[in-house]
């Protein structure tokens, strides 16, 4: 099931984040194999694809910086965890550096 069995105003935020990066992805520098995947764990399905370099790393970071804040689960988070310890220091460095990626909230 695509949208979950939230309130209507996370069902509204799920529409709009998906309708966001539906209607950016012809021209979008923040969409890609990675971060779609990473958008299928949010709600539930398994990570197809992984970063392999620092631009697909800092695409999976705007992403969960654009998501709403109750899709960024424990899930995304391990997965995004997971993917930057298979990266370089040096990649992770780079793709936060260009996201403004400063980690999960504590």
């Amino acid at each position: 099931m695509i949208f979950s069995s939230a309130p209507r105003k996370r069902a509204q935020a799920e529409r709009d984040f998906l309708l966001a990066r539906h209607q950016d992805r012809p021209n979008s520098d923040w969409i890609g194999a990675a971060s779609d995947s990473l958008v299928s764990v949010a709600f539930g399905l398994p990570a197809t694809e992984r970063p392999h370099d620092a631009g697909d790393l800092w695409r999976c970071y705007a992403t969960v910086q654009r998501m709403p804040e109750h899709l960024r689960t424990p899930e995304v988070r391990a997965t995004l965890e997971r993917w930057e310890r298979r990266l370089g220091r040096e990649d992770v460095q780079r793709a936060s550096a260009h996201a403004g990626w400063t980690g999960w909230p504590r």
